[in-house]
């Protein structure tokens, strides 16, 4: 480990902690846009339903598991917070903060990073050559299903087209560079 052995019983909890992170980062700005719509009682409403779920989740959790129920506890409680606030804003305004596109793109993303870990465990690859043999291949099948799956706007596709003439003219001619 970077930090030495006193850290790793730290892993778990933060692993457990990074999935509920995770989904509130996904859920989009939820709460600022039903602020913006003057919907501020809804969103009193969903930080008080999910700060309670969150201290019962402790009360039960916290004494059998510890830490890692307490990380569990936070993780629900943010999952459950963000759902409910998507469920709100989709119900009350018939938004939602983010395009199919963009949840093709995450759903691909998941599977992506589940392909990753998956084979990180199940072949015990050491991290060097799981770098070179598991994420290059794996990440450039990621960014084909991606172009393939037409997630990416015309701004994107325009981005990445004078990214590629950057980089191919970067290659072509490295003494005219000097």
């Amino acid at each position: 480990s970077i930090f030495g052995e006193d850290f790793v019983s730290a892993r778990l909890p933060l692993q457990i902690l990074t999935i509920g992170f995770l989904a509130n980062t996904l859920s989009g700005s939820f709460g600022e846009i039903l602020q913006a719509l003057g919907k501020t009682q809804s969103v009193l409403f969903i930080s008080v339903i999910g700060t309670a779920s969150n201290i019962l989740l402790m009360i039960v959790l916290l004494p059998r598991y510890g830490i890692v129920g307490a990380s569990m506890s936070m993780s629900l409680s943010l999952i459950f917070m963000a759902l409910t606030g998507l469920i709100l804003l989709k119900h009350s305004m018939n938004l939602t903060p983010f395009s199919k596109e963009y949840g093709t793109m995450m759903f691909q993303g998941v599977i992506y990073c589940i392909i990753l870990y998956a084979m990180k465990y199940v072949f015990s690859i050491e991290k060097v050559y799981f770098a070179i043999i598991v994420f290059v291949p794996v990440t450039f099948f990621y960014f084909y299903a991606l172009v393939k799956s037409n997630v990416f706007s015309y701004d994107d596709k325009i981005i990445f087209e004078r990214i590629q003439k950057k980089c191919f003219n970067v290659i072509r001619n490295p003494l005219r560079r000097a």
